[in-house]
């Protein structure tokens, strides 16, 4: 059960990824009006749409509840909070008992909690609360989110596996931005949701200083920024553009998806996320597949890609911002080039799906008492390694 787009991303790669590697049974279960249920993405998987009445977001949702009380699921696996399946998932759990395990994917972090806060504090009262403390275990993407837990009050065992990403197919079309920008010097890609949680306007702010420093300029840099867009950015990036003459050295392009995607990451020479909060993005798993460096913040919650020398550390702060990029962009191309290959690496080892998967499978095991506690998993001190009460009571 999932919703959002790198979040329906992950949660669809790691069913993949159960489904091809440990032959698993997988039902999924959408919002009724979503495009986002597509055969395409869920490869192997019968696609339930819920029968609810279109409430969704933050809405109660009825007829899952009844839908998986009925389907006697081993495990039910909830990706994302503040979210209607939550409240189905957690009768269905009660009326049945089975193992619960619920991904945050970055909604518990302290910027994504003050976006709407009000709404998602009567949320979290009227049922999200409930379903996290009573589930089997959490699903952290990395250490910080299992303090994230901690700092809401929930004590239950936490697993901690990052999401994944699958090697890249062969790409052959032209790049989307092909028809803007003439051949010769080299892209800096943006590709994500356009939205102020990404820092895509702050972004181009700072693109406006980057240009002019001498070692960009000369390399013919440019900025591709593509994804979903959030109105009230695009206007801020339309009036930026404009404001500082950038029209020659900006492209903004709309969602990107299935060659055109790939022809971005392919085409690209380097890729920035100056994000202000994240839960581990999909984007930078995806550029490094395409072996590209990466300019991110700390914020995305990928150190291992400093410490491997993978990617270079940028910081979202007016000027700071700039700063960083000029330097990024300024460093000899061998050094850029290692960069991305070391980012590949990472993609085939620690966070390709097979991996991934072979974790959470163990997670699952356990869970339906048929394993030991595996090594993922993060108790607290008065917490025990049972799985008796890992069940909705």
């Amino acid at each position: 059960m999932a919703e959002g787009a790198g979040l329906t991303a992950a949660a669809a790669g790691l069913g993949r990824a159960l489904i091809r590697a440990r032959d698993a049974k997988l039902t999924v279960y959408g919002n009724p009006v979503s495009d986002r249920l597509d055969s395409d993405l869920w490869v192997g998987a019968t696609l339930v749409r819920s029968k609810g009445a279109g409430q969704w977001r933050g809405g109660i949702d009825l007829g899952l509840s009844r839908e998986l009380t009925k389907g006697k699921y081993d495990v039910v696996h909830s990706h994302g909070l503040w979210l209607g399946h939550h409240w189905g998932a957690l009768r269905a759990g009660q009326k049945n008992r089975m193992f619960r395990i619920v991904s945050a994917q970055g909604h518990l972090d302290a910027w994504a909690l003050r976006r709407s806060a009000l709404k998602k504090k009567i949320v979290w009262q009227l049922y999200q609360k409930e379903s996290l403390r009573t589930a089997g275990c959490l699903h952290a993407l990395h250490e910080g989110e299992v303090s994230a837990f901690r700092t809401a009050g929930l004590a239950n065992p936490t697993c901690v596996i990052p999401n994944g990403i699958d090697p890249p197919p062969a790409v052959s079309c032209d790049p989307p931005w092909r028809e803007k920008f003439a051949p010769g010097g080299k892209i800096l890609l943006f590709l994500g949701r356009v939205a102020e949680q990404k820092g895509a306007a702050d972004l181009v702010a700072a693109w406006a200083e980057v240009i002019r420093t001498p070692e960009v300029y000369k390399a013919g840099w440019r900025l591709v920024v593509a994804g979903w867009p959030q109105p009230a950015t695009i206007e801020l990036i339309q009036k930026l553009v404009e404001q500082h003459s950038l029209q020659t050295s900006v492209c903004v392009l709309g969602p990107q998806k299935g060659s055109d995607k790939g022809a971005c990451f392919a085409q690209a020479d380097a890729f920035v996320l100056p994000s202000r909060s994240e839960g581990l993005p999909m984007a930078v798993l995806e550029a490094w597949s395409y072996s590209l460096p990466v300019a991110m913040t700390d914020a995305c919650n990928l150190p291992v890609g400093f410490a491997r020398k993978a990617a270079f550390r940028i910081v979202n702060e007016p000027g700071r911002l700039a700063a960083g990029l000029s330097e990024f962009l300024a460093q000899p191309q061998d050094l850029r080039n290692a960069m991305g290959q070391e980012g590949k690496r990472l993609t085939q080892t620690e966070f390709a799906w097979t991996t991934v998967a072979a974790r959470m499978m163990e997670v699952y095991e356990w869970g339906m008492g048929r394993g030991a506690p595996p090594s993922t998993l993060r108790f607290q001190d008065s917490e025990t390694t049972s799985v008796a009460d890992s069940r909705d009571r």
